[in-house]
């Protein structure tokens, strides 16, 4: 449960343990009720942020140290794999945003999933990150239009227990 007010109301409140978005809440009285029985017994960190209707945003975090009795409730494996764009797709600049789809074969462990754009002449460069991950299809939206030329795509699901997997690399070729 949280307490906060702003001059001109609140609009949004955010959900993150240890840097994960987890949830958000648009709606009176902003609080969140969360089964957390992935996470790995220990301490973990839980930050709040609330934010009004232009992005005014304020923030608090704390450290709590989460006790489970038993071993975790789920696997902690994650494997994911391409659905959106395909590989080999040719995209046009008018095309963009271009919708980004990842499937999970266990969301409920997957914390995030971090997009990445690379050229053969450049380094990785992050374009999306996915998340808060409710169901097997992470979805979002590739927004910066690049130069034309050809692309490698990869994802990198990130596991509340702090595994990090890779998916395939894809290839898609950016049009005019």
């Amino acid at each position: 449960r949280i307490n906060a007010s702003a001059p001109r109301g609140i609009n949004r409140a955010e959900y993150y343990i240890d840097g994960n978005l987890i949830a958000t809440n648009n709606s009176f009285p902003f609080n969140l009720e969360k089964d957390i029985g992935f996470l790995k017994n220990g301490f973990h960190n839980l930050k709040v942020r609330v934010c009004d209707d232009i992005d005014n945003c304020s923030e608090q975090s704390f450290e709590f140290n989460l006790i489970l009795d038993g071993e975790n409730r789920v696997s902690n494996d994650i494997n994911i794999s391409w659905l959106k764009p395909a590989n080999g797709d040719s995209i046009n600049r008018v095309n963009f945003p271009v919708n980004i789809e990842i499937k999970t074969s266990n969301p409920i462990q997957t914390a995030r999933i971090d997009v990445f754009l690379q050229s053969e002449k450049s380094e990785p460069a992050l374009i999306a990150s996915l998340g808060p991950i409710e169901n097997e299809i992470a979805s979002g939206n590739w927004k910066a239009v690049p130069t034309p030329g050809a692309y490698k795509l990869y994802g990198e699901a990130h596991s509340w227990s702090g595994q990090i997997k890779k998916s395939e690399e894809i290839t898609v070729m950016i049009g005019n």
